[in-house]
């Protein structure tokens, strides 16, 4: 990982952002996952699938899903210490069922969905993954959590698209102490489209700096921003604070 200010413009390897969701795996899984393996490994070996869903991107705009999915899958793999922890844990689990973990590779597919699939109005799936019953329920977990993390990422992205913004006006300088998440915006806004978020030269000279704090909107050299930007902004802050618990007044001004 890169220490210079350019950390968060997708400078974070695949191999980090793997280790990073691997952590939406719970131990608990693994071992339901060993018991059914132990029971009845015909039944637990039958084709699955899971869908990755999101509330408000499309197959067509999907806010980087798909790469997202095909990269942690390729790589993906139970880390050794969680398998070594379960083999210590005097659970009993069988040792060749998690000597199978640990070599667990992605075997399956990956595809986008289809209307046959007949999947109810509520799910808006974005990518499939197919895989054995089994090991599906140990990717559940990550999958979920990737969906949700793009889906969110995506809200304040969106807004921008659906008025009007030019998306070779952003410059993205995330505030963000974590790079992992920095990362993840970064990859959502670029395969939304907003594809030069790391030339500096965007935002200050044709939109002025606006920092999108949470329930806050900081503007730097305003006389430069452009109105319906700030007031892009500012209506982004207002429906984050819109979903806490806090009263907002009519105005969303703080």
């Amino acid at each position: 990982m890169k220490k210079d200010n350019d950390w968060h413009i997708l400078s974070i390897d695949l191999d980090y952002f793997v280790k990073r969701l691997t952590c939406w795996l719970a131990p608990e899984v693994l071992i339901q996952a060993a018991r059914r393996i132990e029971d009845d490994r015909d039944q637990a070996m039958n084709l699955s699938a899971i869908a990755v869903t999101s509330s408000n991107l499309s197959v067509t705009r999907d806010g980087g899903i798909m790469f997202l999915v095909e990269a942690f899958l390729e790589r993906f793999r139970i880390p050794g210490e969680v398998i070594g922890w379960l083999k210590q844990s005097g659970l009993n689990l069988p040792v060749n069922i998690l000597d199978e973990f640990a070599d667990y590779k992605f075997s399956g597919k990956i595809r986008r969905p289809t209307p046959e699939m007949n999947f109810p109005p509520e799910i808006n799936p974005i990518a499939i993954i197919q895989e054995r019953d089994v090991y599906a329920d140990i990717l559940t977990q990550p999958m979920q959590g990737l969906g949700g993390m793009v889906s969110s990422s995506a809200k304040t992205w969106l807004y921008f698209l659906d008025n009007g913004m030019d998306t070779k006006s952003f410059f993205l300088k995330h505030v963000s102490a974590d790079p992992f998440g920095a990362w993840m915006d970064a990859t959502t806004a670029q395969n939304l489209g907003f594809s030069d978020i790391a030339n500096p030269k965007n935002s200050a000279i044709q939109l002025g700096g606006v920092n999108m704090g949470y329930r806050l909107v900081t503007l730097m050299g305003g006389e430069r921003a452009k109105p319906d930007f700030v007031l892009a902004c500012r209506t982004i802050a207002k429906i984050q604070a819109d979903q806490t618990l806090e009263p907002l007044d009519e105005e969303g001004l703080f």
